[in-house]
């Protein structure tokens, strides 16, 4: 049941005229006539007469109108709605991330978003990476957030790299050298996240040496809440020490020999939605992350955050 023959059985049907419906058509009247006609035998019965006057409704032709209608009253709406997905107009967007990057990452994100798409609503889901994973694989989120995230049925978009360091307090023994040394880790208390664990624990391994103690936290922010009380030393995400760093209330050191480590944040939707279009496009773009000024060219490598303060290792 081809469109152009339900809409021109409706607009025939509206104006009471074959020939005047052709005219608003923009086609020939044998063409609407024979349109109408394949409908008629496709449906098995007849839905317009021939009067005098132009043509009118078959009982059949009655009880069949207002579906042809709301067919195309959908089909209309099909279209504004995907004409509002590009521009933005009307457009919902859920996003899945995990705690960290929700509280880190996300924000100077949402606000450019904001900017280039006020009218869109936002609905963030935070969860762990499994979690994530799961919400994008069963459509309940169009787009997650996630660290060095793969999944076979997964688009995973780089978006840039958060580098890990090691942070301390500032009157921390240790904080008084430029760079520490291997062999320091081992006498001082580490703050361990479990994202973390194989990282920290490569260093160490490479190291040969047993840390003084390891305390497990979940959480950033009680980490960091932890080195700044001196009760131990951390490798946090740069995204979520910069205001520490900024603010002076926690610095930076590298450790000998240890190459910079860095995980890259990127972006999941299902592979097979297709391109995407308007918010969701956008929200996958370098700018949103950086900003204009610092979008990457073509072939660049995905851009490693950086900030202010986040080349400054030696003593002040």
């Amino acid at each position: 049941m081809v469109f152009d023959r339900i809409e021109g059985f409706v607009e025939a049907a509206r104006i009471g005229s074959v020939s005047r419906a052709a005219q608003a058509l923009y086609i020939s009247q044998p063409a609407l006539t024979a349109r109408i006609k394949s409908l008629e035998t496709e449906l098995g019965t007849q839905l317009l007469v021939r009067t005098a006057r132009g043509v009118r409704l078959t009982d059949a032709g009655e009880v069949f109108l207002p579906y042809a209608q709301q067919a195309l009253d959908t089909l209309a709406a099909g279209r504004q709605h995907v004409a509002r997905l590009h521009d933005g107009t009307t457009e919902h967007l859920t996003l899945a991330t995990p705690p960290a990057l929700s509280t880190y990452v996300l924000p100077p994100m949402l606000w450019r978003f904001r900017r280039r798409w006020p009218s869109v609503r936002i609905t963030l889901r935070t969860c762990d990476p499994a979690d994530v994973i799961r919400l994008v694989l069963n459509g309940d989120a169009q787009l997650g957030l996630g660290c060095d995230t793969t999944h076979p049925q997964l688009a995973s978009v780089p978006l840039y790299r958060d580098e890990l360091v090691l942070v301390l307090a500032p009157d921390h023994p240790a904080a008084q050298r430029s760079v520490l040394q291997l062999h320091d880790l081992a006498t001082e208390p580490i703050i361990m996240l479990p994202n973390f664990e194989d990282e920290i624990g490569r260093i160490l391994a490479r190291a040969g040496v047993e840390p003084d103690a390891i305390t497990e936290l979940d959480s950033i922010d009680a980490a960091k809440s932890m080195v700044v009380h001196m009760l131990g030393l951390a490798l946090l995400p740069l995204t979520a020490v910069d205001a520490e760093l900024q603010a002076g209330r926690l610095v930076r050191r590298d450790i000998e020999t240890v190459d910079s480590i860095s995980r890259h944040v990127v972006a999941l939707r299902r592979d097979d939605t297709g391109e995407p279009t308007g918010p969701c496009a956008w929200f996958l773009d370098p700018t949103i992350v950086y900003g204009d000024e610092r979008k990457p060219a073509a072939g660049d490598e995905v851009p490693l955050f950086t900030s202010e303060n986040s080349e400054q290792h030696a003593l002040d």
